[in-house]
């Protein structure tokens, strides 16, 4: 994934962390978000962390979701095509096979 929400319901849980604990935290939702790995951090961040944690999966596992489904409504597209394409071709063939010459 190319990024993450933060979302604006966890303002309190951030508004509870210094200017420093808080700077600690925004660079360890970036570490998790992108090697996830847990940055090593103060007990009081770590809580403040795993909250954000918690919103971060859930929301990577709505994406791989909703991409999985995009996939799957995408070739049933593709074959719903390919099937109407072959379609045409036969009653294009059919007519020609009958058609008189004068």
């Amino acid at each position: 994934m190319k990024s993450f929400l933060i979302y604006k319901h966890l303002e309190p849980v951030v508004s509870q962390l210094t200017d420093d604990e808080a700077g600690q935290l925004f660079k360890a939702l970036f570490e998790y978000e992108n090697e996830r790995t847990i940055a090593s951090v103060s007990d009081k961040v770590k809580v403040a962390f795993t909250v954000f944690q918690i919103h971060l999966d859930k929301g990577r596992i709505d994406y791989e979701q909703r991409c999985e489904q995009n996939r799957a409504n995408a070739s049933k597209r593709k074959r719903s095509v390919t099937k109407r394409a072959n379609i045409n071709k036969n009653i294009n063939i059919n007519k020609n096979k009958w058609r008189i010459d004068e």
